[in-house]
């Protein structure tokens, strides 16, 4: 069960604040803890931006894979997860141009074929807020999380093998495949047996976009204390 973490020696004054600041989640299996991000701040876990490529936070956000500890970081994404190096092409490299789907596709040097939206999402910092008094026990935990491992899922390919089965699936039992008992469970089968994730349709994914996750708007580029992971 994910921890609530204090980390810093606040002041009584600034310790009742807690109860309505916002906090930040590391999903990282060795870490797994909320933070507040007041104690964050006051404990200086934050990036500075200057040291890293312009437009690379996202990057370094998707990199802490909630599947792996901070030992391990996607070989394509590692690069963004360093300082940016005062000599060679990194050096004037400028990411701010471009979405996040754009420049993994660069990485990748292959399309991403996912919404939109899960990419997007599974940019995002997760943050819950307070509601009426009390934290919401998700924030957008839940959304990002899931949305990054489909783009994990679609880095090694698997989103491929599942393509195969959609269009066999609409072969053998016709467009509206989804719709019939056989069929699904034909598709749930192969799905456990490939130990893949089934992406929500896309409908889900822009509800989820057009809702704001960030009320107080863009949160602060903070760190988790414990992987120095993005969070």
């Amino acid at each position: 069960m994910p921890q609530i973490k204090l980390i810093s020696n606040l002041p009584m004054n600034d310790r009742l604040g807690l109860l309505t600041d916002a906090m930040h989640f590391c999903p990282r299996p060795n870490c797994g803890k909320w933070f507040h991000r007041a104690c964050l701040l006051h404990a200086r876990s934050c990036e500075k931006e200057d040291a890293f490529i312009p437009g690379s936070r996202p990057l370094r956000l998707l990199a802490v894979d909630p599947d792996q500890n901070s030992d391990v970081v996607h070989p394509l994404l590692k690069r963004y997860t360093f300082a940016r190096s005062q000599s060679g092409k990194m050096s004037s490299a400028d990411l701010r141009a471009y979405c996040l789907r754009e420049n993994l596709e660069k990485i990748l040097r292959k399309d991403i074929d996912v919404p939109e939206e899960v990419v997007e999402v599974a940019g995002q910092p997760i943050v819950r807020y307070p509601n009426a008094g009390t934290f919401s026990t998700a924030g957008n935990v839940t959304d990002v999380i899931f949305a990054r491992r489909l783009l994990y899922q679609a880095f090694d390919g698997d989103q491929f093998d599942f393509e195969d089965m959609t269009a066999n699936m609409e072969r053998e039992y016709g467009a509206d495949w989804v719709n019939k008992d056989e069929a699904y469970l034909e598709a749930w089968h192969f799905l456990i047996s490939q130990n893949m994730l089934a992406c929500p349709l896309p409908s889900y994914w822009k509800k989820v976009r057009e809702t704001n996750p960030f009320p107080d708007g863009p949160p602060p580029s903070l760190i988790c204390p414990q992987c120095d992971g993005a969070i």
